[in-house]
């Protein structure tokens, strides 16, 4: 899961807090990435075979960050295209690919995956989701700030307080 918030004001994002402290779970580690503008990480659960490495990549050289949930299928084919021979995890795949074609990059991709791509020089932020919507991908933006998931039972949980669902106004208009 990742998860984050970009606001161009420095000041720090409850709704992240609020993220981790209710999708954190026994088995899960969080891993929490910070740049101006812009925090939030990722949780990997230990027993999976996934590294940090696999799920979060920064080149400041190149003003990106990507945080990757999911897999690229068609890596071998991508990585002929960046000219590059050895084997790469899939955050530097993509931001590389990013580098070289811009947002357009994802029109190459085959895989179930949800992608930000944050430019901390540019202030900008990215969001990619896969073709098919397999992989799924929340957000909220309010006057101050853009926050994203792919828990988004976890971001729904952070921008309402917590509170419970109001089942009456959901099932309203079928009384």
């Amino acid at each position: 899961m990742i998860f984050g918030s970009f606001s161009l004001n420095t000041g720090p994002d409850q709704a992240i807090e609020k993220i981790i402290a209710t999708a954190k779970q026994p088995g899960l580690s969080v891993h929490p990435v910070c740049a101006p503008g812009f925090s939030g990480g990722c949780f990997i659960n230990e027993r999976l075979p996934h590294t940090f490495n696999e799920v979060i990549y920064t080149d400041v050289g190149n003003d990106i960050m990507v945080l990757i949930s999911g897999a690229v299928y068609n890596r071998s084919e991508l990585q002929s295209i960046i000219g590059r021979g050895a084997s790469v995890t899939d955050p530097e795949l993509i931001a590389r690919l990013f580098n070289q074609f811009g947002p357009g990059f994802v029109g190459n991709l085959n895989g179930d995956f949800a992608i930000c791509i944050f430019r901390p020089g540019a202030k900008r932020l990215f969001l990619f989701r896969d073709h098919v919507g397999i992989m799924p991908l929340a957000f909220r933006a309010d006057g101050r700030s853009l926050s994203f998931s792919t828990d988004i039972t976890g971001l729904s949980r952070a921008v309402s307080g917590g509170g419970d669902i109001n089942t009456s106004w959901l099932t309203g208009h079928f009384r």
